[in-house]
Formats: structure tokens, sequence, C-alpha cells
């Protein structure tokens, strides 16, 4: 099912957290409504700017295998595994090279999509 992004702006714009869509020309603008979706993490506009530029980075990024997401047996990587294995990337200096960008994905990632509490 493809979310449209007048339906569930959240889910719509989740889905830039695919490692599939790392590709994809529309996952920036999905990424910046993510981020905005999250204010409590992204209240500075400056904060928005750097996590679009990691965004960026993290597109055209050479050091993420395709393997983190698929394995040459077929076998496909969890979301918060593939991120977690993004996290680990270091700049030239040795920082973490996504901070900014981790930061909403970590947002992200953490929300329930469980029914718990309907079910209850």
């Amino acid at each position: 099912m493809k979310w449209t992004n007048s339906q569930h702006k959240f889910l719509f714009s989740v889905q830039c957290l695919k490692p599939s869509m790392r590709s994809n020309p529309d996952s920036i603008q999905m990424l910046k409504q993510l981020a905005a979706l999250v204010p409590h993490v992204a209240c500075e506009m400056n904060f928005l700017d750097s996590v679009s530029t990691e965004w960026r980075l993290y597109e055209a990024d050479a050091d993420i295998p395709q393997e983190w997401a698929e394995s040459p047996n077929g076998r496909v990587a969890s979301v918060d595994e593939y991120w977690s294995w993004v996290a680990t990337q270091k700049d030239g200096l040795g920082n973490p090279k996504y901070n900014n960008l981790m930061v909403v994905v970590k947002a992200a990632l953490c929300i329930s999509h469980g029914q718990a509490d309907v079910e209850r």
C-alpha cells in the first residue's frame, strides 16, 4: 500500500527511512516533512538545514554498502538494524557522520507502531 501525502503525513514521510528509498528523488522532501513532524526534536531552522545536508551526504555515501539493506543471499535487514549500521559511520575526524540525521531517525523509529492501546 502506498500512502499519499494527504493521508497520514507521518506514515507517508517515514517511508524515506526504508533503505530502498535512499536513491528516490522524493526522499529529501519526505525527510524534511518527517523532521518537521517531530518538532520536539527539530525545533531550529539550522537543525533542519543540517539534517537535509546530511541526508544528501547519506544518499551519495559510497561507504554504505547495499549488503546492509539486502545480503547477497536475499536476507533483508530490518529498518532499525540498517540504521544502526549507518549510525556507526564516522567522518574524517572520527566524529559521527550523520549526527543530526540520526536524531530524526531515532525519533521516528521509536514511535510505536503497535495497537496495544487501541486493543485494550
